[in-house]
């Protein structure tokens, strides 16, 4: 069942992207035609300009399925899936979306095991490869969030984008511009859990 959904879903990403440049040949990864963009070198500027138009689309529809989806009450199996893509694609605008569901858990099916594509966390793991734009949003997370686990994964994010070093001081700037204390507090245990 899960595998017939994940072809689905890459099967409604392909069919956006190439119904986008009118192209039906030869789909890639990207939503774009394969020999659409190796023709890219051949074009003439108009031609370049009119390409990446399309590819720029493609990705923003497909960026706003999968968002869609997300918000959705698909079961969370495929949520992670979702997840998966919006990291893989470094889809900034889907920061917020998926620091809401930054606690989604990857069940550990005998499938996974064999063919893993991504680790226990999926939202961690897209917003670590989406980086610096998601980190505004985990410090926001960390403030605000009373759930210690959704903290706790938020501070890890800030950390695998910044470094160590780099995510203390990012936190602790937050936590000088922070006047309440319930939110300095959980700022505080952050800094303390980076050491």
């Amino acid at each position: 069942m899960k595998y017939a959904i994940w072809m689905l879903l890459c099967g409604v990403v392909v069919v956006l992207g190439g119904a986008a440049l009118g192209d039906k040949s030869d789909p890639g990864p990207d939503g774009g035609s394969v020999d659409a963009i190796l023709r890219l070198p051949k074009m003439e500027a108009n031609g370049r300009l009119g390409l990446l138009e399309e590819l720029t689309k493609a990705r923003h529809n497909r960026q706003e399925g999968l968002i869609r989806l997300l918000e959705s009450d698909v079961p969370n199996e495929i949520k992670c899936d979702i997840a998966y893509l919006l990291g893989l694609d470094r889809m900034e605008q889907s920061v917020e979306k998926l620091s809401n569901v930054i606690t989604l858990e990857k069940d550990q099916s005998e499938l996974d095991k064999r063919l893993p594509l991504y680790g226990r966390y999926p939202a961690v793991q897209a917003l670590i490869r989406i980086g610096n734009p998601a980190v505004r949003r985990m410090v926001a997370n960390i403030e605000s969030s009373d759930s210690e686990k959704t903290r706790e994964l938020s501070a890890l994010v800030v950390r695998q984008i910044e470094g160590a070093e780099i995510g203390k001081i990012v936190l602790e700037k937050a936590m000088e511009k922070q006047t309440d204390d319930k939110k300095r507090g959980r700022l505080k245990a952050a800094i303390e859990g980076m050491k």
